[in-house]
């Protein structure tokens, strides 16, 4: 079984046109993939841009929400100060008040009433305290 040159010379031409279209292709093929890399290239450094600034906004609202909790916290504290200073003077007032009903009814004292120059219409009282032994 004798091959012809004619035979195999249409063979190789055969051949070299599908490696012709096969090299395309893989022309073809390394352009697209080139175009795929630059594509992640570029979507890789958008997402490390949106990162860092999801990062950066993140770490300014934290900033923000912080000192506006310090700022609301100091404010209360004020005002529980301010509440409780003045509920203690309110107390205090109270209770020197009641010791001093108290110690009023305590403390035996005698009213005089004094008819000053026999004028009934006037009547002085005054209150006196008996003598401490």
């Amino acid at each position: 079984m004798a091959i012809e040159v004619e035979e195999l010379a249409q063979r190789v031409s055969h051949l070299e046109g599908r490696y012709d279209g096969i090299a395309d292709d893989v022309k073809d093929i390394k352009i697209d993939i080139k175009a795929i890399n630059q594509n992640l290239k570029m979507l890789y450094e958008k997402s490390e841009r949106d990162k860092t600034e999801f990062v950066e906004r993140i770490e300014a609202t934290k900033t923000e929400l912080k000192t506006e909790f310090v700022e609301r916290i100091e404010t209360t504290k004020t005002d529980l100060i301010k509440w409780m200073v003045g509920i203690s003077a309110t107390f205090t007032v109270i209770t020197i008040t009641a010791i001093w009903a108290i110690l009023s009814f305590a403390i035996p004292t005698k009213t005089v009433s004094t008819d000053p120059a026999g004028n009934p219409n006037e009547i002085i009282e005054k209150t006196v305290q008996p003598p401490v032994e």
